[in-house]
């Protein structure tokens, strides 16, 4: 089976971190798509609740997450 990313490291708590908020910040917003499909008022106010709900989150998540390893996330 080849690999995607070849790296001669194991992975930090960090990386697995920004990896589960990421992806679950991925499945708000197709859950937020789909809400918005139809185009009825109710898919509409469905679709600004999980984006108001999930956009402030996955900020905080993904910088709390990220500013536990220097190695994820450098800076300069």
């Amino acid at each position: 089976m080849a690999k995607l990313v070849a790296r001669d490291r194991p992975t930090v708590a960090a990386e697995w971190g920004s990896f589960l908020v990421l992806g679950v910040f991925a499945l708000c917003e197709t859950a937020a798509a789909v809400a918005a499909l139809p185009g009825t008022e109710s898919g509409l106010r469905w679709y600004k609740a999980i984006n108001f709900l999930s956009l402030p989150s996955v900020y905080i998540g993904t910088g709390l997450w990220c500013s536990t390893s220097p190695r994820t996330c450098r800076r300069r």
